[in-house]
Formats: C-alpha cells, sequence, structure tokens
C-alpha cells in the first residue's frame, strides 16, 4: 500500500503525469504529440509540461529545506538572494533530483533504484494481500481469448472452456513499471490498483463479473472454494509488526512532545589539554553549542556548577542573544587554580534562556597535570 498511494516517488510522478494529461491530452495524443516535428505547438506543450514539473520541483527543494530552519526567514532568504551558500545548493540538488525521478526516470526508480521492494518481499506471505490475477477464472481450461462469435457472452466462455481474460492488455498499459501482472506477482508491483480500475472497466463493458485482477491473497486464490478476500489480522506476524510499530509511534510521540525548545552540547579543546600558566593556574577550554529552537529572539545566561563562578571565562562576550531558530558556538576559558583543580574531575555548564525555560545542562571534563 505504501507504494501505490503514499510513497514520494509515486505522489510526484503522478502529479507529473497529470501535467502532462493537461497539457498533452489523453494517451493517443500524447503519442502523436512524440513523433511529430518541433512545432510551435509541441514547443508549448512539451515545454510547458517540464516547465511546470521544474517550479514544482522547486517549490518542493524550499519546502524540504525549511523543514531544518526557521520557515518564513527562510523563505524570505531564498527569494531576496541573501540565503547561504549551502542552502541554495541543497535547493539545486533536490530541485534537480525531484524533477529526474518524477518527471523523467519515474518508474526506474522503483524498479532499480529503491530498495524497499526487496524489504516488502522479507515481509510477505501466502496470506498477504497484493494485486492478484485470478489465473483459474481468467485462464479457464483453454486459456484466455478475445471476444468472438460464440465466445461473446460470459456462459459461451465458459460452456467453451476458455476464461474471463479476453486479452485486452489495458491492464499492461496502465501499469506504471510495465508489467503483465497475469504472470503472476513481481517484485516490481507497486500495488497502486490501476490494473483493477482497467480491468474492472473491460469487465463492466463486457458484461462479465468484476474482480478478475483484485486485491487477494495467495492462500485464498489456490483454495478449492476461495472466500471473499480479507485481511487476516489474527496471525503472530502480523500481530509482531503491530507492537512493533505501536512502540516506536509511541516513542515518536514521546519525543516530539518532549522536544526541548533549546540546545546545548560542549566539547573540549584537546589540542592541548589543558595549560599551566605563570601562577599555577590549570585553564581547560571549551567550544560551546547553542540552538534556539524557538520562534522568537532570546538572550541566554551561561554559568558553571560544581566550580566557582569566576572560574568562567568568555572572553569580550558580554551579552549572548540568538535569533529565532538559530545557533551560536561560544569559545570559553575555564581557569582554576591548582588545589582546587586537583580536586575538580567533572562540572557542568549551564545555559538559562529568557523565556523562562528550564536551563540547559552537559556534564564535561576538567584535565590537569594532576588527574592527566
Amino acid at each position: 500500500a505504501w507504494c501505490g498511494y503514499f510513497c514520494f516517488q509515486t505522489l510526484w510522478s503522478d502529479l507529473f503525469i497529470w501535467i502532462e494529461h493537461w497539457l498533452q491530452g489523453e494517451r493517443p495524443a500524447r503519442m502523436k504529440l512524440k513523433t511529430q516535428p518541433w512545432n510551435l505547438e509541441k514547443i508549448f506543450k512539451v515545454g510547458g509540461s517540464h516547465l511546470l514539473m521544474i517550479l514544482i520541483s522547486f517549490w518542493t527543494a524550499v519546502t524540504f529545506c525549511a523543514f531544518f530552519t526557521y520557515t518564513p526567514q527562510f523563505v524570505q532568504d531564498v527569494f531576496s538572494l541573501n540565503a547561504a551558500a549551502g542552502g541554495y545548493l541543497a535547493i539545486t540538488v533536490l530541485t534537480v533530483t525531484t524533477y529526474l525521478a518524477g518527471g523523467v526516470a519515474r518508474e526506474q526508480i522503483c524498479m532499480y533504484f529503491c530498495p524497499y521492494a526487496r524489504f516488502q518481499g522479507v515481509m510477505y506471505e501466502p496470506d498477504t494481500l497484493a494485486v492478484s490475477y485470478d489465473a483459474r477464472r481468467g485462464e479457464g481450461e483453454l486459456g484466455r481469448v478475445a471476444p468472438k462469435a460464440g465466445l461473446k457472452t460470459h456462459e459461451e466462455r465458459q460452456a467453451a472452456g476458455h476464461g474471463d481474460c479476453i486479452d485486452c492488455g489495458f491492464c499492461v498499459q496502465v501499469c506504471p513499471t510495465g508489467i503483465d501482472i497475469r504472470n503472476g506477482l513481481q517484485y516490481q508491483c507497486i500495488s497502486c490498483g490501476l490494473c483493477i480500475d482497467a480491468c474492472n472497466n473491460i469487465m463492466d463493458s463486457v458484461g462479465y463479473p468484476r474482480g478478475l485482477i483484485r486485491y487477494d491473497s495467495e492462500s485464498n486464490l489456490t483454495a478449492k472454494q476461495p472466500q471473499a478476500p480479507h485481511l487476516k489480522w489474527k496471525s503472530l506476524k502480523v500481530l509482531g509488526y503491530a507492537v512493533a510499530l505501536t512502540l516506536m509511534m509511541t516513542l515518536l510521540v514521546y519525543n516530539v512532545l518532549n522536544r526541548s525548545n533549546h540546545e546545548l552540547s560542549v566539547e573540549q579543546v584537546r589540542q592541548p589539554l589543558f595549560i599551566t600558566l605563570s601562577d599555577g593556574t590549570v585553564r581547560n577550554r571549551y567550544n560551546i553549542h547553542i540552538v534556539n529552537k524557538t520562534e522568537q529572539d532570546l538572550s541566554y545566561a551561561v554559568a558553571v556548577e560544581g566550580i566557582p563562578a569566576d572560574a568562567l571565562d568568555l572572553g569580550h562576550i558580554k551579552q549572548i542573544h540568538i535569533r529565532a531558530g538559530k545557533t551560536l558556538n561560544l569559545n570559553a576559558k575555564i581557569d582554576l587554580p591548582s588545589d582546587i583543580a586537583a580536586k575538580t574531575q567533572h562540572f557542568k555548564f549551564l545555559v538559562t534562556p529568557s523565556n523562562g525555560d528550564q536551563p540547559s545542562k552537559s556534564k564535561v571534563s576538567f584535565n590537569s597535570k594532576m588527574r592527566h
């Protein structure tokens, strides 16, 4: 179901195909347009189709990149040419890949690049519902044959030993990956159900029962008395998947609801680990990384816990102000007298935001000659 209904590759490919259908017409018209020489009509229809695809790909890239920063400011910076070079590079790469995947390669991505079909193959079992061709009904004893005199009605075909499949080939024509579902389940199938719709329309037109191609399981299709297709969820495998999915979703929701509005990370400078000053004071240096994940500009106060407050030296920085969705890197020095340094193994950095949120803490090591 993921491949056929939710996968971004399928959704964007369908959107681009709809654009082609809107500008270039139905399949026969598109085939005719493809073979005719270039003229104003072909330039407008083909060029317009690809221009719209590129614009959608560009906006897709901008939207994706905006997930990783403060969206209003990022969009404003992009269109005012003030965004970072990395932002424009990411947008360019995503625009090109989206256009090529959805507008050019399409089903080739599913068949040759995407590993999901291989993963799904591991989870398939005889009771798994999948797009299936009812070979027993479609082939009969003598195989499929086109409607002709004496083989037009459903009853006539059954009496003659032929199946309901009239070999029209529509199921193959509508398949995004170009497979023939009548040859059995194949890894290229994305379970989109287009062959089901096409076959049902043909069955309606010739007056045969629907469901020659349908969602069904291997075990039901091969049973002596097939039942109506249904999901068999009362199995250890399905319940195991359900439990695992529930646990992962619970963990995801918990992490989202408890996400901190601020992030603090501290890394000790290791070259050198410590410096002994002329008066015997021991100095350690640290790189402090602060992230403001809120939608407002905030001020931050940096302090230490476990050592004297005056041991912290931020240099010339008097105030720490971070814009919404931005980060800041600081260089800090910790100077401790030799007697205190000998007793100190760890301490904590505390960063307190001005909006009243709880301070963020990071435990770090302190190195000296006595403890080295």
